[in-house]
């Protein structure tokens, strides 16, 4: 019943009940409260490399229109193989990332406060490349693909930056695995660049940028 409830919180569904229930609150400043989570999600939205690169009007956008989220032990945050349009990031609590192959499930990383995952499926809708499990009771913030659209289409030379950052991250990923070469890493950036940034357009605008 306690993951029931903490999956109709999650979608905002109500449960009523046959009473009438009066409480009295202690007045609180509800503009106060709101202010230091958006404060908290901007800080964390800053830490992604590339939402780094935003100026802090673009970051504050984001930080508007994301949703915190929590999830009970156990549950699974975004399944492998399932469509996405989301980033998370870790707000606090911990999860793992399973890979699932044939008929075995393996652990490949744990994500801490602070760390995220999901950002080619909302860059690109790419479906999940792996499951994410809490491993304690988690709290997450979530980017949507529409808040993102919004801000990228105010500023044309933002998607190409974005791209820029996170084929960086990736070839230096596979250079470390394959040891590539200066040179062959500085053409592979520019092969993936060009095809991520192509990948993030037509996601992201529903057509390919000229």
């Amino acid at each position: 019943m306690t993951y029931v409830w903490s999956a109709f919180q999650r979608n905002g569904i109500e449960i009523p009940f046959p009473q009438r229930v009066v409480q009295t609150l202690v007045p609180q400043d509800g503009g106060a409260v709101m202010r230091r989570q958006t404060d908290q999600i901007i800080a964390h939205l800053a830490k992604v490399d590339f939402f780094a690169i935003l100026n802090p009007q673009q970051i504050e956008s984001l930080a508007s229109e994301a949703r915190v989220q929590e999830f009970l032990p156990g549950e699974q945050v975004v399944r492998q193989g399932e469509p996405g349009e989301e980033l998370f990031i870790m707000l606090d609590g911990t999860a793992e990332v399973r890979v699932h192959q044939a008929d075995r499930s393996s652990t490949v990383a744990s994500l801490q406060r602070g760390q995220f995952f999901g950002e080619m499926s909302l860059l690109t809708g790419e479906p999940r490349s792996a499951t994410v499990v809490a491993t304690t009771p988690l709290r997450v913030v979530s980017i949507g693909k529409m808040a993102l659209s919004r801000v990228v289409q105010k500023d044309g030379d933002l998607v190409g930056r974005i791209s820029e950052v996170v084929a960086q991250r990736k070839v230096a990923l596979a250079a470390t695995k394959e040891r590539l070469s200066r040179e062959g890493a500085a053409v592979t950036l520019g092969s993936r660049k060009h095809s991520l940034m192509e990948r993030i357009q037509q996601f992201l605008w529903g057509r390919t940028h000229r």
